[in-house]
């Protein structure tokens, strides 16, 4: 499996290389993945450094859970990030179908604990062993502290809003 968090891009030592293979790795398993995910993947503000609309370097503003326990749990995170170029703005990402989630250190009260720091998109397959495919996925976000939160989903909607 590919990973684009810091872990495996320090170790490799080449940057490039970790992100053309987790760009291959999308590109094979696009077919197993939502299209919600393909939609996030393909967006020019998705991506980009520090001074771009993407998530990097966001600011975690908060958090909300919902319907716990049902098929209808979704997980909100709210970002923020002042430190944009041209406008400042808010970043609401809306996990919908949550199936699972692991938020270590989401305990902290440190606002420089919860900086965006790198992320991924994985295929997350429950049910392989009984060949269904839900299209499901899990997404990793890693923080400037170290820590790995771990999001699986059917579905995510992601809004920005510049901030006047």
């Amino acid at each position: 499996m590919v990973y684009q968090l810091s872990e495996q891009l320090d170790d490799i030592g080449n940057a490039k290389y970790a992100f053309d293979a987790y760009r291959e790795y999308l590109k094979t398993t696009k077919e197993r993945i939502p299209q919600s995910v393909l939609n996030i993947i393909d967006s020019e503000d998705w991506y980009g450094g520090s001074m771009s609309k993407a998530p990097y370097y966001c600011h975690l503003e908060s958090l909300e859970l919902r319907d716990y326990g049902k098929k209808t749990a979704n997980l909100t995170l709210n970002l923020i990030k002042r430190d944009y170029r041209e406008k400042p703005f808010t970043l609401k990402i809306v996990y919908q179908g949550l199936s699972e989630f692991d938020l270590p250190g989401q305990h902290s009260i440190s606002d420089s604990a919860h900086i965006w720091r790198y992320n991924e998109f994985l295929f997350f397959d429950p049910w392989h062993r009984y060949n269904i495919n839900e299209k499901m996925f899990t997404h990793k976000i890693e923080w400037v502290d170290g820590n790995v939160w771990t999001i699986s989903a059917r579905e995510i909607q992601v809004d920005w809003k510049e901030i006047e």
